[in-house]
């Protein structure tokens, strides 16, 4: 074998790379971390993440430190946008997580006394407007959605609403044949928009009740613009026949 540097080859660098993807050594946490031209592996043994927990104790980040940081993980995650599979896996990654008491409390003694500006809530009101939230539809919007494609209805689904209570409504049904009034379907659910018709839901909280308000305003704004708004209940919905929803379209047919 020659003395000297050994110098791969890109090529040979992807090879390598492609080889080890997917091998985990036994009893190593694995993650994922950007490198200059590709994503890596790196894999710590259990002690190797405790020496490094103790060797970092007691030890404190300058501002400076945390401004380069900061600048670094802006640098690699400019033009990054997550597709709807990885906005799915980190939903359902968070799905069953407690913050506990103390970590509430710490978050809330961090951000007392900070107020967002003016400029800052428009901003965020902007960039709400085309987040769809929940990112997975609900059962109930799902099985509106199949009755609408099977009477071969054209609609829309997440459309933001420009009211004054603006807002992303459940479906929307534009003019077109048989139907002569563009139309709002919302599927409310039972607890979150307080289903007083429900036994259990005699007696609202105060969330229920903000959110009883927010949709009667809501409904007045969309009335006011034209719409025709029918709001379905989720318990309705969940026993509702297919004759009966063909009832519901019939309402919207004829005006």
């Amino acid at each position: 074998m020659t003395s000297g540097s050994y110098k791969r080859t890109q090529k040979h660098r992807v090879a390598i790379s492609d080889s080890l993807k997917g091998r985990k050594p036994k009893n190593f946490n694995c993650f994922q971390v950007a490198g200059w031209s590709r994503t890596r592996s790196i894999c710590r043994s259990e002690k190797h993440k405790h020496s490094i927990s103790e060797a970092n104790k007691g030890k404190h980040l300058s501002i400076e430190t945390k401004r380069k940081i900061g600048a670094a993980n802006k640098v690699i995650l400019i033009g990054k946008k997550l597709s709807n599979e990885t906005k799915k896996k980190i939903s359902l990654s968070n799905m069953g997580r407690v913050v506990t008491t103390e970590t509430r409390n710490k978050i809330a003694m961090k951000n007392l006394g900070k107020r967002r500006t003016a400029e800052v809530k428009l901003k965020l009101k902007e960039s709400r407007k085309y987040t769809i939230s929940p990112v997975i539809d609900t059962s109930i919007e799902i099985k509106i959605q199949n009755y609408l494609k099977f009477l071969n209805i054209e609609f829309y689904t997440h459309q933001y609403m420009n009211i004054e209570h603006g807002y992303q409504c459940d479906i929307s049904i534009p003019i077109q044949l048989g139907i002569t009034q563009k139309t709002i379907i919302e599927c409310d659910g039972d607890y979150w928009h307080g289903n007083s018709n429900i036994e259990r839901f005699k007696i609202l909280n105060s969330k229920q009740l903000k959110m009883k308000e927010i949709d009667f305003y809501r409904t007045q704004e969309l009335i006011a613009q034209g719409y025709r708004v029918i709001r379905l209940w989720e318990s309705d919905i969940r026993k509702i026949t297919d004759e009966e929803f063909k009832q519901k379209i019939m309402e919207i047919k004829n005006g």
